[in-house]
C-alpha cells in the first residue's frame, strides 16, 4: 500500500473513555473521544464499527496488553472487544505494545504536539496525584500507538 493512501485509525482505552486519531499517511487528520464508548464491551464494540464505517480506515492499531500492563481488566476487556471488532473488518488489524519513551505521559503530549501543531490545544496539563487523569491524555496514547505502527517510535 502506497503511504500517502495509508488511512491509520489507532484507538486508545483508558478508565472512562475510549479515544482514537485517525492519520491520512503523515498528517494527523481528526480525533475523537468517548466516554459512553468506555461503559461496556458491547459499547465499544458499536463505536469502533461507527468509527470503520465513518472513517474508512484501511489500517487499525489497538494495545496488545500484555501480563505487565497496568490496565484494569474492565479496560482490558474494552480492548480486546474493539480488537475482535478490528479483526473480522475488512482492514489490517495491527496490535501493538506501548512502549514509555518519556518520563511521564505529559512530557510525550508535549512532545508529540510539537510535531502535530494541531492537536496543541488538547495537550493536557500535569495533575497533582489526588486528582483524576485529564480525559485528553487518550489522544496522545492514540498518536503514540499509531507512530510505533508506522515504525516512528521516537521522536
Amino acid at each position: 500500500m502506497r503511504p500517502d493512501r495509508l488511512r491509520l485509525l489507532a484507538v486508545a482505552v483508558a478508565y472512562g473513555r475510549l479515544g482514537y486519531v485517525l492519520m491520512v499517511g503523515d498528517d494527523l487528520k481528526d480525533w475523537q473521544l468517548s466516554k459512553k464508548a468506555s461503559d461496556s464491551p458491547k459499547n465499544a464494540r458499536e463505536k469502533i464499527s461507527d468509527w470503520i464505517t465513518d472513517l474508512e480506515p484501511n489500517v487499525i492499531v489497538t494495545e496488545n496488553v500484555g501480563m505487565r500492563s497496568r490496565k484494569s481488566q474492565k479496560t482490558i476487556r474494552r480492548i480486546h472487544a474493539i480488537a475482535l471488532v478490528a479483526k473480522n473488518a475488512d482492514v489490517v488489524d495491527i496490535a501493538i505494545v506501548r512502549q514509555q519513551n518519556y518520563k511521564n505521559k505529559y512530557l510525550e503530549a508535549e512532545a508529540l504536539s510539537d510535531r502535530f501543531p494541531q492537536i496543541k490545544n488538547w495537550v493536557p496539563q500535569a495533575r497533582k496525584s489526588w486528582q483524576p487523569e485529564p480525559r485528553n491524555t487518550i489522544y496522545f496514547e492514540a498518536l503514540s500507538m499509531a507512530l510505533i505502527a508506522k515504525g516512528e517510535d521516537r521522536l
